[in-house]
């Protein structure tokens, strides 16, 4: 780096990290980089905003909680909110496969003759939502 300046190119350097205590201090020395940016965690408010905007392709009921949400995350960024949000849609699809294989079981012991019906295959798609316990 210290030969860039006889060049005459102009050259824009990009670091990023989550470990800043773990960079060289001669990088962080006066005339290696002309700024330095850190970015810290969210507020509480702020994850709340990030939280609805990746949710908002997701199903979730109307009075969705996502303050109450937000407070168990401390220290969440943006990244850790979207894996959780992942997770979430996950866990759901999880759980309405199991309530949909209860029921089956739950049909089968009730009659028996009748183990080629379909109906217990639906999923009635108008109550289904992403809930707080998925996430």
């Amino acid at each position: 780096m210290d030969d860039l300046d006889k060049s005459g190119e102009r050259v824009v350097i990009i670091g990023v990290t989550s470990r800043p205590e773990s960079i060289d201090q001669g990088l962080r020395r006066a005339g290696r980089f002309e700024r330095e940016i850190t970015i810290g965690v969210p507020s509480e408010e702020a994850r709340v905003d990030i939280l609805m905007k990746l949710t908002k392709g997701m199903r979730l009921r109307p009075d969705f909680p996502f303050q109450e949400l937000v407070s168990w995350t401390p220290g969440y960024v943006g990244a850790d909110m979207q894996t959780l949000c992942k997770e979430a849609s996950i866990i759901a699809v999880e759980r309405v496969i199991r309530e949909l294989n209860q029921k089956k079981q739950l049909e089968v012991m009730e009659d028996p003759q009748d183990r080629d019906s379909d109906s217990s295959d639906e999923v009635d798609l108008a109550n289904f939502f992403i809930e707080v316990a998925d996430f």
